[in-house]
């Protein structure tokens, strides 16, 4: 079934599911949304709002309504996508100590999350690049 799905209809499941639908489009700063969007991915929507409300200090609520939405565009864009990243970067470290099969994998000779933690530092590391 996802072998059939083509790039356009892909492209605009995930401008609905990751943009639209959890309010990412009301943000003004095209690199924040893209911070964000990106979060939703990788933790899901509710987790990647609640990492955007939490770094604007509103209620993180997990949804991203026209109060959150009006507080987050008034304040530092670049600042904001840096404490998002922040708490992206928290979270992954967080996944690889905290595996609870990580300690018997590691014993079999396999890292689990350990495996990706390099590719998640690069990419996160991509987004601190572009704010700075």
């Amino acid at each position: 079934m996802l072998q059939a799905l083509d790039e356009t209809s892909a492209r605009m499941i995930y401008t609905r599911e990751y943009f639209q639908r959890p309010g990412f489009i009301g943000l003004a700063d095209h690199a924040l949304a893209a911070v964000c969007v990106d979060a939703a991915v990788q933790h899901g929507v509710p987790t990647a709002v609640q990492m955007l409300q939490r770094a604007a200090g509103v209620a993180a609520d997990g949804r991203l309504g026209p109060v959150s939405i009006t507080a987050i565009n008034a304040l530092d864009p670049r600042g904001l996508c840096a404490l998002v990243c922040a708490a992206r970067i928290r979270l992954y470290g967080s996944l690889v100590t905290h595996d609870p099969s990580l300690a018997r994998a590691r014993e079999a000779g396999f890292a689990l999350q350990a495996d990706n933690a390099s590719g998640w530092a690069n990419r996160i590391a991509r987004f601190v690049e572009e704010i700075t």
